[in-house]
């Protein structure tokens, strides 16, 4: 018979493997957010590329408060919506820099995690 100890140990482990997979795949995110936000910047493909930012945006804030990383969620879910909402302006200065800062504060926190 198994143990209420040894299935808390083994949420415990599985948990653990699950944070570290979720954080060492921030790399390649932030690379490809980086590379939305210059498209963005440069107005090449901007409807594009807002809206793919917006979904990596709806992805990590769905996954980072259930595994622990609840500031990265809440900063990853405000990002998503000054996301569409410039989206839904893409002419609108302020609201394209309030997206890009909202991506720029949720890289750095990604960026954070990565270097622990």
């Amino acid at each position: 018979m198994v143990s209420h100890q040894e299935v808390s140990d083994e949420l415990v482990n599985s948990l653990a493997l699950i944070r570290s997979r979720f954080i060492s795949g921030f790399v390649s995110r932030i690379e490809n957010l980086d590379t939305l936000l210059a498209k963005i910047e440069l107005g090449h493909d901007a409807c594009n590329a807002l809206a793919e930012a917006a979904q990596e945006m709806h992805r990590i804030s769905g996954v980072a408060g259930t595994l622990g990383f609840p500031v990265l969620g809440d900063l990853a879910r405000s990002a998503e919506s000054s996301l569409r909402k410039a989206t839904s302006d893409p002419q609108n200065g302020k609201l394209l820099e309030r997206a890009i800062a909202a991506v720029d504060e949720t890289v750095d926190v990604m960026s954070e995690l990565v270097s622990v």
